[in-house]
């Protein structure tokens, strides 16, 4: 039998492809519209000190509804502590040095889900030292949240020991556009 216009079959395979294959994903931006990252650390020892990175892009990546991927990358340049002599001095050499580290970068390896959480085991970069971290993504709605204890000592930011606090509290939301 003769097909006389095989390229229906083939937009038929497509669509068949597109609508109903696990393969395709769902990439969506990160931005300051739909990402805070904020942070809070002592000072001191006992003054809470709340800062934001107000700079960021990447993207996170969803299949079969689910994140199956994130990368982000901050701009270290964007940090905001709401006292511009400490933005100064957490940019500076003595501490971030955004001129020799510009970026903070993370980047997960893989993901896994229990219960209502999705887990994500990533790679962290800060100040050009890596470590691998663990984030429970909290799913409510359309609303993803991590919070997450960071050792600064663990990056090499080791700087005034006693004036900043060694743990810093690292929160993030990111909210799904609604389909």
């Amino acid at each position: 039998m003769f097909i006389k216009h095989p390229y229906i079959i083939y937009l038929h395979t497509f669509i068949l492809l597109t609508t109903c294959s696990p393969i395709f994903a769902e990439t969506i931006k990160l931005s300051t519209q739909n990402t805070t990252i904020e942070f809070i650390a002592t000072h001191i020892g006992k003054s809470p000190v709340n800062g934001q990175f107000n700079d960021f892009d990447g993207y996170v990546i969803f299949k079969d509804k689910q994140i199956s991927n994130i990368e982000a990358n901050i701009n270290v340049s964007s940090i905001e502590t709401f006292n511009k002599i400490r933005n100064k001095y957490l940019k500076s050499k003595r501490f971030l040095n955004e001129s020799k580290y510009p970026l903070i970068q993370f980047k997960t390896i893989n993901l896994t889900t229990s219960e209502n959480t999705r887990v994500a085991n990533a790679n962290l970069m800060i100040h050009g030292v890596t470590q691998n971290i663990e984030l429970n993504l909290i799913k409510q709605n359309n609303i993803y949240t991590t919070s997450y204890l960071l050792d600064r000592f663990d990056y090499n930011l080791t700087p005034h020991k006693q004036m900043i606090g060694q743990m810093v509290t690292v929160n993030i939301t990111f909210t799904k556009p609604t389909d």
